[in-house]
């Protein structure tokens, strides 16, 4: 099977053909370190935030922990220091735009979409009940907006992957928070074009994935 991660196929989809060539070729020869460095970049953000959702925080409780994490530490590595002021304002935007709900942490699952010998991982960053409702929730902590098309992608195969398992959710109930701009996408209330979109793609990446050659060289020595 040819695995791709939900946010890889969202990015191909919207993505120009070179583009799309580039995103087939990271996943098909990854780097060792990168996917790693990917999962755990954001993750002091991701367990303040279930903790504040868990436990009931107050904002203040919030905004002191992202002071703490910003604060300089001794003989920390810039890199270092740049990320956790990264999740400390990721913190920040979360309580600013959506501070003061009263949610429920619920098990976070994890689920996969198999089209066309294409393996999509599917996992919701946050899943919560909201009042009666549950709701899957994936959080974009910064960097630059997605396409709309790359969104739509991604609260479509979160609700289709969920409720093939048997979740039952609205679309009211499949959230993508853009962070840095303060914006809530739901899934499309009529998802069967996305849906055919995201099939015709795994199509496509099925044909032409033994074609994908390595990356050369002098990108890998650049990437080093």
């Amino acid at each position: 099977m040819i695995k791709l991660t939900l946010k890889g196929l969202a990015k191909y989809i919207a993505a120009s053909p070179a583009a799309q060539r580039k995103i087939l070729q990271d996943f098909k020869y990854p780097s060792a370190d990168e996917p790693f460095a990917m999962r755990v970049y954001y993750r002091e953000a991701t367990e303040c935030l279930k903790n504040y959702i868990t436990n009931g925080r107050s904002a203040e409780w919030l905004r002191q922990r992202a002071i703490q994490l910003a604060a300089d530490r001794v003989g920390e590595s810039a890199a270092s220091a740049s990320r956790r002021r990264q999740n400390a304002r990721a913190v920040l935007l979360y309580e600013r735009h959506f501070g003061g709900r009263h949610l429920e942490v619920l098990r976070t699952p994890r689920f996969r979409l198999n089209f066309h010998d294409v393996s999509v991982s599917v996992v919701p960053d946050l899943h919560v009940r909201d009042g009666i409702k549950a709701r899957l929730i994936k959080l974009q902590f910064g960097g630059p907006r997605l396409p709309d098309p790359s969104i739509r992608v991604i609260t479509q195969c979160m609700i289709e992957a969920a409720n093939s398992s048997g979740y039952g959710l609205a679309p009211s109930s499949v959230i993508y928070l853009d962070l840095p701009r303060g914006v809530v996408h739901t899934a499309p209330r009529a998802g069967q074009r996305i849906r055919r979109d995201v099939r015709a793609a795994c199509e496509t990446i099925s044909q032409i994935w033994e074609s994908i050659p390595p990356p050369s060289k002098s990108r890998r020595s650049e990437a080093a």
